[in-house]
């Protein structure tokens, strides 16, 4: 009886969410851009642009390590971070002449902090590269919570974190403007967010992951953000800059090409196009034009 009337309450709430799903609309997504061709790339979980280069790096179970990649999905150069570790690094952006790494994955909502990386953004030089990090240390102020998506303002430098769920709620958090390197940071709650169950294709749970948000990025004109769940993508205009204020409005939803488990955005070099990756030995990357 126990079973039945949760799988009941079940049925109905996704027939709830689905009622009030908007229709995605389709991007203009052709051919993949190119396919990863690294095989240490197995788990592309993030995913920044800058100047035409791709960053990316693997989920959790790699070392602190990212990749740089052209526009035919070649590594590059690989970058070890010396004076960290990985736990669960998750998204990456880009801001203010650095890359920011989220370490920010907590499956089972336990981890008391969690850490964001910064790293000066390299020139690229082919090879494997070491090189030290800024850490910053992070609680929340309402207890933990899994996250897959971390964004940086191009202009302040803020950080953001999006929080993931699978019963379409997500959470975002601001960190101060200026958080410290060596004293343990609170992540505020500033916004709450809506998923939907949009019918998409793709992704490794079916409804479950149309509500689950993945991925992020804020261009660098910062008047558009994205966020994304395993087969849609959201997008919101951005007005003066003001990022938690955009995200009360309402965004625009669009169906991304169906992926094994797909966990990266970011905006390409126009700021309105997005690229995104999905964890998988050679899985595709996928440029949709706006």
């Amino acid at each position: 009886m126990f079973l039945a009337t949760v799988a009941g309450q079940l049925h109905l709430l996704l027939a709830a969410l689905l009622a009030a799903a908007p229709a995605p609309t389709s991007g203009s997504a052709g051919p993949p851009l190119c396919a990863l061709q690294d095989h240490r790339i197995a788990e592309s979980s993030g995913l920044a642009v800058s100047q035409g280069t791709l960053w990316t790096h693997n989920d959790s179970g790699d070392t602190a390590r990212f990749f740089a990649l052209d526009r035919h999905c070649r590594t590059l150069a690989t970058y070890d971070v010396t004076n960290e570790t990985a736990t669960d690094w998750e998204d990456v952006a880009r801001g203010r002449g650095s890359l920011w790494f989220g370490d920010i994955g907590d499956n089972a909502a336990r981890r008391s902090q969690v850490q964001v990386i910064r790293v000066p953004q390299p020139t690229v030089t082919p090879g494997e590269h070491r090189l030290r990090a800024t850490v910053y240390r992070f609680r929340y102020e309402d207890g933990p919570h899994d996250a897959e998506t971390l964004l940086v303002h191009p202009r302040t430098g803020q950080l953001f974190v999006v929080s993931k769920s699978y019963d379409g709620s997500a959470a975002v958090y601001a960190a101060a403007l200026h958080p410290s390197a060596t004293a343990l940071n609170t992540l505020t709650r500033v916004a709450q967010l809506q998923t939907h169950i949009t019918g998409t294709a793709g992704g490794p749970l079916g409804a479950l992951g149309q509500l689950s948000v993945t991925a992020g990025d804020i261009n660098a004109t910062a008047d558009r953000i994205v966020l994304r769940t395993y087969t849609d993508a959201y997008e919101w205009v951005v007005t003066d800059g003001d990022v938690v204020k955009a995200l009360s409005g309402t965004p625009t939803v669009t169906a991304l090409p169906p992926t094994r488990q797909g966990e990266g955005i970011g905006y390409d070099t126009d700021g309105r196009s997005w690229l995104t990756t999905s964890e998988g030995v050679g899985a595709p990357v996928d440029r949709i034009a706006r």
